[in-house]
């Protein structure tokens, strides 16, 4: 993930902001993680942008996953994002709402357990995908998904940047 970086300094009145990262505001971690890096494969698709954090101390994790697809529908990248999340976290428990273009389920991979959250937005003549995850390994599960709870009630699709 993209590692947060903070800056002092005042910036001449002229110069331009960066535009937020699509995954800005998407949910709230707590305020002792830290940015941590996701490997390659997550977030290397065209249109994709990844983030995550963590308590590696702990085993606990969060990450969000925006991807757009300028010429595919709602309806079929929810099928789709469902078929993605059930191959590549062990998806659980699933609840999928086709009117709300959501889904929503239990992370089974291994030794790792967690919650997912997701959600396709319509953009335009496309659509945005926006994931968030919160998982933890077996070294402090309890502690780690009540840590998860707040991060995915976090959630927040209304901000994904097109």
């Amino acid at each position: 993930m993209v590692a947060a970086a903070a800056t002092v300094g005042l910036a001449p009145a002229a110069a331009k902001r960066a535009p937020a990262p699509p995954t800005a505001g998407l949910i709230a971690v707590p305020a002792d993680w830290q940015p941590i890096a996701l490997a390659a494969p997550v977030a290397s698709a065209p249109g994709e942008v990844a983030q995550a954090w963590g308590d590696p101390g702990r085993g606990c994790y969060a990450s969000v996953v925006v991807r757009t697809a300028p010429r595919q529908g709602v309806e079929d990248a929810l099928v789709e994002l469902r078929q993605h999340l059930a191959t590549h976290v062990g998806l659980e428990g699933e609840e999928v709402s086709a009117v709300a273009a959501t889904v929503r389920g239990r992370i089974v991979r291994g030794s790792l357990r967690g919650e997912v959250r997701a959600a396709v937005l319509g953009r335009g003549a496309g659509v945005a995908v926006a994931v968030a995850a919160c998982a933890y390994n077996s070294r402090e599960p309890a502690a780690c998904a009540a840590r998860c709870q707040p991060v995915l009630a976090s959630f927040d699709v209304a901000k994904v940047v097109p």
